[in-house]
């Protein structure tokens, strides 16, 4: 499916027309370089070789993109929101200079890992607060759904399924600013948990 632009909400991502979608089916340019992961050996990556892929990336085209964290179950945590930002010239750039240290670092910088178990059990409290506060179609998240780096889970359009005028921009429904405003607390301990330097200690 194709993914539309994203809005970023506060511990979410809203997807406009994609359910689920991986950043292999997205639309968006890819940097891949290798279909594994550091952690299918059970070792732990080489920070040093994750720091100059990074490097690359940002030297050829996307300058703010951040290092990959490492979480203690050695999973490793991608800046893909940097990757959807830049113009495809310029992740198209960085993969042809950076192909090889991305390899040489076993990561795919435009895959989505599974969220952590206190991401999850954030995300559920979260969603329990919206659907008591207007949106009582908000999904609760699993262990087996994507999310982005530092912008928490992503959702489709039908979380705000009766609550929403059609045509309504959902960030800027009163049902949507009446949902965060009551669930600031829990949305906000998901945006942190995502956070790629709390991802790197596990929480």
């Amino acid at each position: 499916m194709r993914r539309f632009p994203a809005l970023v909400l506060v511990g979410v991502t809203l997807m406009l027309g994609a359910c689920g979608a991986s950043s292999h089916d997205s639309g968006v340019p890819t940097l891949s370089a290798s279909n594994g992961n550091a952690t299918d050996s059970g070792s732990r990556p080489s920070t040093s070789a994750l720091h100059a892929a990074a490097q690359c990336i940002r030297d050829h085209g996307i300058p703010a993109y951040q290092d990959p964290a490492v979480g203690p179950d050695f999973t490793i945590y991608a800046d893909q929101r940097s990757l959807e930002k830049a113009s495809d010239a310029a992740v198209q750039q960085a993969r042809t200079q950076c192909s090889a240290l991305i390899a040489a670092a076993h990561f795919d910088p435009a895959r989505r890992p599974h969220p952590p178990a206190q991401m999850v059990r954030d995300g559920v409290r979260e969603a329990q607060c919206f659907r008591a506060h207007g949106l009582p179609n908000w999904p609760d998240p699993k262990p087996t759904d994507a999310f982005d780096p530092g912008h928490g889970f992503q959702v489709d359009i039908s979380a705000f399924a009766g609550a929403v005028a059609p045509g309504q921009n959902p960030k800027q429904s009163r049902a949507f600013q009446q949902a965060i405003h009551a669930c600031m607390t829990q949305s906000e301990a998901v945006s942190a948990d995502s956070q790629l330097s709390n991802l790197a200690h596990g929480r």
